[in-house]
Parts: structure tokens; C-alpha cells; sequence
């Protein structure tokens, strides 16, 4: 997949996977009543760190190969060097499963994320006009239609 965009001269930034906690709310509920810390909720870093490992190594590879591929890891910025925590800055960051990032964590997420993703929208926008079928305008100044509920 990676491919077909840099072949149409377009940059890629690939956003690893997050750890996996397997936490329970319980836990955290627990911890907030008590007034302890989040950490007992989530992994060991190494751990996380280390089931990660073998699919991080295919986007380090599809980085080093490519100058237009970088990547940036979720462990980084999301557990310190001994706790991959479910709760971040003070905010519950993943769903209920303890695999997928919620609504807050995503947007957590972005902010410690660095992409130079400004200066980069004018190339995307010039590799979009390349493109066979590019992306459509939108309607600006024309009224949606309203939704219907059956």
C-alpha cells in the first residue's frame, strides 16, 4: 500500500500500534477511589515494548529504505520507561478492550505525534491533482439535504 502513494510522489507517516493493556475498568476505577496511581492498570514498558517489536521493525525498515516514509511509535509517548499506562495526563486513553485508543486518546495521541504535516499539504494537494481520479471539492455554500430517519 505504501507503494501506490509514494509511486504518485505522495509522503507517508505510518502510526504504529499501540500497546496493549488488557486492562479492567475496575482497575482504574479502583485506583481513582483510592487515590493510587494509574501504572498498577497498564504493562510493564518492556513488555509492551517487546510485543511490538517485530511489526515496528517493518515500518523502521519501510522508513530507512524510503526518504519519503517516516513513522513515529505510540509506546514513545505513551509509557515512560517502566509503565504503559491506561491513563495519560490525567485522561482514561483507551476503550474498554484495552487494544483500541478512545476518542481522547487519539487526540492525546496527536499532540505528542510530530508530523511536519503543514508544510506538507501543499504537495499533498499537488499530488492529489495527479491523481486519475482525485478527491472531489466541496460543496461549499450549497445547503445539505436534510438526513431521513425511517
Amino acid at each position: 500500500m505504501i507503494k501506490i502513494f509514494r509511486n504518485r510522489g505522495i509522503k507517508v507517516h505510518i502510526i504504529g500500534p499501540v500497546a496493549s493493556l488488557n486492562f479492567r475498568v475496575n482497575c482504574i476505577i479502583r485506583a481513582a477511589r483510592e487515590d493510587l496511581k494509574f501504572d498498577a492498570c497498564g504493562v510493564p514498558a518492556e513488555q509492551a515494548r517487546a510485543s511490538l517489536e517485530p511489526i515496528n521493525a517493518i515500518f523502521a525498515q519501510a522508513a530507512a529504505n524510503d526518504p519519503g516514509v517516516s513513522y513515529s511509535l505510540p509506546p514513545e509517548f505513551m509509557c515512560d520507561s517502566a509503565t504503559c499506562s491506561p491513563v495519560i495526563d490525567n485522561v482514561i486513553v483507551y476503550r474498554s478492550d484495552g487494544f483500541h485508543l478512545n476518542h481522547e486518546g487519539a487526540e492525546l495521541l496527536s499532540k505528542y505525534i510530530h508530523v511536519p504535516i503543514l508544510s506538507e499539504i501543499a504537495e499533498l494537494d499537488n499530488a492529489s491533482a495527479t491523481l486519475s481520479r482525485p478527491y472531489p471539492k466541496r460543496n461549499k455554500g450549497r445547503a445539505r439535504k436534510p438526513l431521513r430517519h425511517c
